[in-house]
């Protein structure tokens, strides 16, 4: 299997993290051997999963802690396997990372969340999961300039339910703007899909009441007004189009 550059960049991160299956993998490696260019990125990546685990505070856990984990650890245990659901490397890579930043952290990440909590969040974007594992899909939107480190996923569950875009790690805005959500035509043409302000929560849900298949990019600017043509600064944009 022969992959085009843009397929490769979108495959990377899985790449880095081992997240890829054995032909993804090889179609990768195929490509890197005659592309510097990836070559940069993978080494790039590969100094950020190595340094996951220093980005980690470690923390001696209370006893009661201690035996609220090992608990539900012992339940999962006796729990029946469920089914494996099929991800998409953008999904793979998101679980990839979190199971990594687990890993490093151990007790010490646990110690800072609250267990009830956790779960609810698990289960309902595990809900989200099932929707885009039934013939959905979704694009990631990377943060750029001054919002680096900012992104979000714009999901398309196609089955059922309209499309949305969860986003994660806002950055704040002045008072009198707000965050445009943009659907871009094949002609060039912007559609303003959603106006919304950032929560405090780390990750954040806004729906987008178009029909995304007919249009070839997705952005996200910061604008002054509800309505008209953007005029603000991109802080996030991807393509639509051929996935």
């Amino acid at each position: 299997m022969k992959l085009t550059h843009d397929q490769v960049q979108d495959l990377l991160e899985g790449y880095a993290l081992w997240a890829l299956d054995g032909t993804d993998r090889s179609a990768v490696e195929d490509h890197l051997a005659g592309c510097e260019a990836c070559r940069r990125t993978v080494r790039e990546l590969g100094d950020v999963v190595a340094a996951i685990p220093e980005t980690i505070v470690e923390r001696t856990p209370s006893a009661r802690l201690r035996d609220r984990v090992l608990a539900a650890a012992r339940a999962d245990v006796a729990r029946r396997p469920r089914p494996v659901m099929s991800f998409r490397p953008a999904w793979a890579v998101s679980v990839a990372l979190f199971v990594v930043a687990l890993a490093s952290g151990g007790l010490a990440l646990r110690a800072q969340l609250d267990l009830a909590s956790v779960r609810a969040d698990r289960d309902a974007y595990l809900a989200i999961a099932q929707k885009v594992s039934e013939g959905g899909r979704w694009w990631y939107m990377a943060g750029s300039g001054s919002f680096d480190g900012s992104g979000g996923t714009l999901i398309d569950p196609k089955k059922d339910g309209q499309a949305f875009v969860l986003f994660h790690d806002l950055k704040p805005i002045a008072p009198d703007a707000r965050y445009a959500v943009w659907l871009i035509r094949a002609d060039g043409g912007w559609v303003r899909a959603a106006n919304f302000w950032p929560s405090a929560d780390a990750l954040q849900r806004v729906d987008v009441p178009l029909a995304v298949g007919d249009f070839v990019q997705c952005a996200v600017t910061i604008e002054t007004r509800d309505s008209g043509s953007p005029q603000g600064d991109l802080a996030m944009q991807s393509r639509v189009f051929g996935q």
